[in-house]
């Protein structure tokens, strides 16, 4: 009996161990998931007018990239939030809203929305994939905010409080 509570501790350690193990490695993975864009990259998208557009920081504000999708009633949502605080964020933020999608569609889209009357926010489309090759964008809407160093200061999953995204360069 003494033998077979020693193999079962034995077993239990070795369990606990791996899963001690297992969690280090996942929160160290975790930690470094955006590791290559702390630094603003050097990214070309188009715009809805077929112009080419190369992601860099504003003179004077931080940026906001926005990864979304024209279906995705988060992504709509969110977009309705950045209308309705549009002085609030324009103040502190360009807006780089980018979709993988056809363009016609996400044109179509976004005048729905009027987004031209928003100069602050930007439309591009990710032809190339620069998302997922760069960003490792999984879902949408996912908000990369760099501040006006181009450093990566928060990555946002998901529907976010506009109050959040601004205290974030007060």
């Amino acid at each position: 009996m003494k033998k077979s509570k020693k193999i079962l501790l034995a077993v239990v350690l070795i369990i606990l161990g791996g899963l001690i193990v297992a969690s280090a490695y996942m929160l160290n993975n975790k930690n470094n998931e955006h590791a290559e864009i702390q630094i603003l990259p050097k990214l070309s998208f188009e715009t809805l007018n077929g112009d080419s557009l190369e992601l860099q920081m504003p003179k004077d504000k931080s940026l906001i990239i926005s990864f979304v999708n024209t279906d995705c009633m988060f992504c709509n949502a969110e977009l309705g939030l950045f209308k309705k605080h549009y002085k609030k964020v324009s103040e502190k933020f360009n807006v780089y809203f980018v979709s993988a999608e056809k363009q016609e569609k996400v044109k179509k889209h976004f005048d729905e929305y009027k987004i031209e009357n928003y100069p602050a926010y930007k439309v591009l489309l990710d032809k190339n994939y620069e998302i997922d090759n760069t960003f490792k964008v999984k879902h949408v809407p996912t908000l990369f905010v760099y501040n006006k160093k181009g450093e990566l200061l928060k990555v946002l999953k998901g529907l976010s409080k506009i109050e959040k995204i601004t205290a974030l360069v007060d």
